[in-house]
């Protein structure tokens, strides 16, 4: 070892966190030119060469030297100071030359600063213990591979995505694994071959016994559906699990498409009830916090029994051209789907029929109780129950893309959707929307929420739509319905059935389209409703034949009602409405009409009236504000010269026009000085007049005279 420089053993590196503005780091260790010390920091998960900006001073020291940065370093940054001299020599020794023994003190001490050096970055490398093989790593190896030892050689491996998909391909093989070394290629054709097997068992037995395990997987040949051994004492509450014959218990194991129904072995013979299995479906699917209990194309037989449905759980056929569900003979004194208190339930795309089913009271199919966010779409419920889907103290429910049909219209208890409400119970924002009914009604009391764009076409008890009178029933819009009838529909009490029957508040009803039907068209009597924009068409019906006498509340497309001071239809609009009757017989009185002169404050603004039997309209109300209808007409006239305080008129045909309506004038040339005026001379005729107003005589050549003729209250009792 050198006197002038001592080496000791040394790692030769040492790592500063800096202070704020530091800028001067120790050396720790000899080094014999600047050149022989490297400067790092780290960033980025990485040591980045720092090559300018700093100064090495203490080259040739014992004690070491100081790297001084020209600026301060930030708070926290990582220093790395290091040795790393140059591999080279400082002297050569000529032949017979002159021996310096400082030139060759200093490379021996270059040549042992080296090789401590190369061990501490050798210590730093990956290494084969002895005995083993030394490894070449691949150039291709690009970030975030793993490595992988092919031979001699450590080769680029897969990267974290793509490990993550073999787990996935791994768990899938580990499955299918089990079922290939299951009994020995044992397999069950189908599920009532597993639920009739006789020969697995938990213990030993004869020789046809095959023993199963807890865990064990059992598949089925060309199925999806696979099977796993639960415990002997395992809970087969409500059908959770399914057993064979011989006892052994089974977990029914979900697909890609859910719970299948067929999993889980019903007979689907279309006599035998298929009830008890969509029921162990469905619980399944709950117990395992949700999902789809998938039917299959065809048909399920249903027995009288409940099946519980449960919170974001969906119940789904293929279509409800494709998966029926149908009821067998018997007495439904339940709904066969109940749910209470739940969320997110979805019953879709498959048809229920109850055509062999008969009933006690109201049952429907569908029962939710104190139920939100609910969604029952397109079904086809056919042979429909007295109420096939009642909802009670519901929110933010549809009825959506259905079909509700019952065979005939019952006189009674006859509702495809009824939404009730009650203290503490009340009913909110639900909706049905774009569903067809027929021979069936729908029945809401609620807030607020919507019944837009379906169809019905026939309907024996209440309204096509009735909104319920009652102190939870209000702000409900109904809009864009059809409602056509056969005309002749009478209720129990044999009362004709309206189109849409609206009671409680704040209701609007615009731009639906009722025909035919065989009591008015609409008939409110709640406040502040807004009835807008609706076609009546020949409503009315059961007047044809002069059958029945139902006074004056039966006689009108749009009746306003009155039955006390806060159940009544004041306050209300009725705006933009076209009610006619287009039959011979012309079977409604009146377009419109009011109930009672208790009723106030009623507005009737732009609505027509064509072809009623009696009048257009018919207005008792006191206090309202009525725009009636305006008649146009016009012709082509030449006032010609005019002395002072001379007049001239003209007469014209304007259909429509009545005594009593008040006609005003405009001319098509400048008529300044001239007073134009008109009335209505007769049934369809308008006379106008010019007055010379001036001092001098005035010439009004050809032009056009047109009168705009307003409809009074004394004036509107015809067509127009």
């Amino acid at each position: 070892m050198s006197t002038v420089l001592p080496i000791e053993e040394d790692p030769r590196y040492e790592i500063y966190t800096a202070s704020s503005g530091q800028v001067s780091f120790a050396i720790p260790f000899p080094f014999q030119a600047e050149e022989d010390v490297s400067v790092s920091s780290y960033a980025t998960g990485e040591w980045i060469s720092i090559d300018s900006g700093f100064t090495i001073t203490g080259a040739g020291a014992a004690a070491g030297g100081t790297v001084t940065f020209d600026a301060g370093r930030t708070s926290g940054e990582k220093i790395l100071v290091a040795g790393s001299a140059v591999i080279e020599r400082l002297a050569s020794i000529v032949r017979d030359g002159k021996f310096a023994s400082k030139l060759i003190d200093d490379d021996l001490d270059r040549l042992t600063i080296i090789a401590q050096e190369l061990a501490r970055d050798l210590d730093l490398a990956i290494k084969v213990e002895p005995g083993g093989q030394g490894l070449t790593l691949d150039p291709a190896l690009e970030d975030g591979q793993t490595l992988m030892k092919m031979g001699d050689r450590l080769i680029p491996g897969p990267d974290a995505a793509q490990i993550a998909s073999a787990e996935g391909y791994a768990d899938e093989a580990n499955k299918a694994a089990q079922l290939a070394k299951l009994f020995e290629g044992i397999w069950f054709d189908d599920p009532a071959a597993l639920l009739a097997d006789t020969r697995l068992s938990y213990t030993e037995g004869d020789e046809n016994t095959i023993v199963v395990d807890v865990g064990d997987i059992v598949g089925l040949r060309n199925s999806i559906y696979s099977y796993v051994v639960v415990a002997a004492d395992a809970v087969l509450h409500s059908g959770y699990h399914i057993a064979t014959t011989g006892g052994v218990r089974l977990r029914v194991e979900k697909t890609k498409n859910g719970y299948e129904v067929d999993a889980f072995g019903p007979p689907r013979d279309g006599v035998s009830s298929d009830w008890n299995y969509i029921r162990a479906a469905v619980n399944a699917c709950s117990a395992d916090g949700g999902g789809t209990v998938q039917l299959s194309d065809g048909l399920y037989m249903l027995e009288p029994g409940v099946i519980d449905v449960y919170s974001n759980v969906k119940i789904a056929g293929n279509g409800k051209n494709r998966t029926t569900l149908k009821a067998l003979a018997g007495t439904y004194t339940v709904a066969p789907f109940v749910g209470n208190t739940i969320d997110k339930f979805t019953l879709a795309d498959l048809t229920i029929d109850m055509g062999d089913a008969s009933y006690e009271s109201t049952y429907p199919t569908v029962s939710l109780v104190s139920s939100t966010e609910c969604v029952i779409a397109d079904c086809l419920f056919e042979n429909c129950t007295p109420y096939t889907v009642l909802m009670q103290g519901v929110n933010r429910c549809e009825v959506k893309d259905s079909t509700f049909r019952a065979a005939t219209a019952r006189t009674a208890n006859s509702e495809g959707v009824i939404i009730q409400s009650s203290a503490g119970q009340e009913s909110r924002n639900n909706r049905i929307i774009n569903s067809r009914f027929l021979n069936i009604g729908i029945n809401v009391n609620q807030y607020y929420g919507a019944i837009l764009g379906n169809q019905f076409d026939g309907w024996a008890y209440g309204g096509g739509i009735t909104l319920e009178n009652s102190e939870y029933s209000g702000a409900v819009t109904v809009e864009h319905n059809t409602l056509t009838s056969s005309g002749v529909e009478l209720d129990e009490a044999g009362i004709a059935c309206i189109g849409i029957e609206v009671w409680g508040n704040y209701h609007q009803v615009l731009g639906n389209h009722i025909a035919f039907a065989a009591g008015p068209g609409i008939m409110f009597g709640g406040q502040y409703t807004l009835v807008a924009n609706n076609t009546i068409d020949s409503c009315c019906q059961y007047f044809i034949d002069g059958v029945q006498d139902a006074g004056l509340i039966f006689n009108g497309g749009i009746v306003a009602r009155y039955i006390d001071e806060d159940t009544c239809a004041s306050y209300s609009k009725i705006i933009g409405n076209h009610m006619f009757d287009r039959q011979g017989t012309k079977t409604q009185g009146y377009g419109y009409l009011e109930e009672s002169s208790n009723l106030n404050y009623i507005a009737y603004h732009d609505n027509t009236c064509l072809g009623n039997r009696i009048a257009p309209v018919y207005f008792q109300a006191g206090r309202s504000d009525r725009s009636l209808p305006k008649i146009f007409g016009n012709s082509t006239w030449e006032p010609g010269t005019l002395a002072a305080g001379a007049s001239t008129g003209l007469s014209f045909s304007v259909p429509g026009a009545r005594l009593g309506d008040i006609v005003t004038v405009d001319f098509s040339l400048d008529a300044l000085g001239v007073l134009l005026s008109g009335y209505v001379q007769s049934t369809d005729t308008v006379t106008v007049y010019a007055f010379n107003q001036q001092t001098d005589s005035r010439t009004l050549g050809s032009g056009t005279v047109s009168v705009t003729v307003q409809k009074t209250p004394q004036s509107y009792t015809a067509d127009y």
